[in-house]
């Protein structure tokens, strides 16, 4: 009987585990079934996208996939890509004609317009697209002679379409590598302008520094081509206010600072861009014009903002000498009067050599000293090349800043190099 008893209750006990084995089986199976569905459900949703500062009913599909980029670090990206981006976005922000990053309203005590677009979010947007230093120069900008963006009650609102920029975004035509580190870019871009029929009506260059910023790439420095920026124009640099070209401007800038680690490539581009950007008078970046009167002689038309400081910034006392030697026509290019200098009009001006660069070759370089022989194509009118030369360069490096020491343009060479051998060079009266 006893036996009995306790074989009934093991019996007993097999029944209930396997019972419970299979319970627990059905409530695994359930839990995985339960899983399974939540999952195809939740991939039947569409995955909502970033929230971004643009207009819902009017994107640009290019403007809001790069502006996509900007909210996320992009590993081993190409420079190529950079570089398009940051210009696509930093001239599109510009162009009124589209409402991407705004909508438009009505004019509401406004000024300079009479009709603007409210930013959907402008702090949102810049963050994304400008450091600091950016930003104050997008809020600088002025267009077509007021302020292209306004804040008003929190709000920030740009220009309508009639005060736009043309669409730079869509005519950059290539680049040049300035300078490029691990967080820096510095790139000049070539842009073409064109008329309503797609024809090209003229050419320019303009620079930008890009910044890497916990891995998003931003913009720090770029000025608009035709927009004015009043913070920039203040600068104490000797240019002309009203008018002065921006890579000039920005070469310059550069004299003014030392360049630490800079390549022998910029260098020479610098000094060759500036050496003889000084010599076309055509441009009037370092100079205003004058009344005839006011000018030494009749040939004299316009006279240097600052030449003493000009030239303190870009010649060694022996290069300041030859420039103030240099013969074009068959006369002085720069002459003294009253404690101004000044130098010949447009009709006596030398060709524009500044933008003919076409190489260079090392001659001799030490760690403060540089000889350099420079490659450059003459060209027509239509930009054909006629000819190909090359004339030397050396430059020195003074506090950290590099100099002309001995440059003569290529023009002047036949003239002043005959003469100081003859001994008949004499300055013109």
């Amino acid at each position: 009987m006893k036996k009995r008893l306790i074989c009934f209750l093991m019996i007993g006990a097999v029944v209930l585990g396997l019972c419970s084995c299979q319970n627990q089986q059905k409530e695994e199976i359930a839990q995985v079934d339960l899983l399974e569905e939540n999952f195809e459900q939740n991939a039947q949703v569409p995955q909502q996208s970033a929230s971004l500062p643009v207009f819902d009913e009017e994107n640009d599909p290019q403007a809001v996939e790069y502006l996509k980029m900007q909210y996320q670090v992009q590993e081993d990206e190409d420079i190529d890509s950079i570089v398009q981006r940051m210009w696509y976005l930093g001239n599109f922000i510009y162009f009124a004609d589209e409402e991407t990053f705004a909508e438009s309203v009505p004019q509401k005590g406004m000024q300079n317009a009479p009709e603007h677009s409210r930013y959907v979010d402008f702090e949102d947007l810049t963050a994304h697209l400008y450091t600091e230093k950016g930003k104050e120069q997008l809020l600088s900008a002025m267009v077509g002679g007021g302020k292209y963006i306004e804040q008003q009650d929190g709000e920030y609102y740009h220009l309508g379409a009639w005060r736009t920029e043309p669409p730079y975004h869509l005519w950059m035509s290539g680049y040049q590598t300035v300078k490029s580190s691990e967080g820096q870019i510095k790139v000049q871009v070539d842009y073409q302008e064109k008329d309503l029929q797609d024809n090209i009506t003229s050419e320019g260059s303009v620079m930008m520094t890009l910044v890497n910023h916990d891995g998003i790439w931003l913009i720090d420095d770029y000025q608009s081509p035709t927009a004015c920026y009043p913070s920039e124009v203040e600068f104490d640099l000797p240019v002309n206010p009203e008018h002065h070209d921006q890579k000039v401007v920005e070469y310059l800038k550069m004299q003014y600072q030392p360049q630490e680690e800079e390549d022998v490539d910029s260098i020479v581009e610098r000094m060759w861009y500036l050496g003889n950007y000084i010599y076309l008078a055509g441009e009037i970046t370092f100079c205003v014009p004058v009344p005839q009167e006011e000018a030494p002689r009749e040939v004299y038309s316009c006279c240097f903002v600052d030449f003493e400081e000009l030239t303190e910034h870009l010649y060694t006392e022996n290069g300041k000498e030859q420039l103030l030697r240099a013969i074009v026509g068959g006369g002085s290019y720069i002459q003294e009067k009253d404690g101004k200098y000044y130098h010949l009009g447009d009709w006596r001006t030398e060709p524009a050599h500044y933008s003919w660069m076409s190489g260079y070759q090392t001659l001799d370089s030490k760690e403060d000293w540089l000889k350099v022989e420079v490659t450059y194509d003459e060209q027509d009118f239509q930009g054909n090349i006629l000819d190909t030369k090359s004339v030397p360069m050396t430059l020195i490096r003074q506090n950290g800043i590099w100099l002309i020491e001995d440059y003569i343009s290529p023009t002047d060479q036949y003239f002043l190099t005959k003469q100081l051998e003859e001994g008949t060079f004499r300055q013109p009266e």
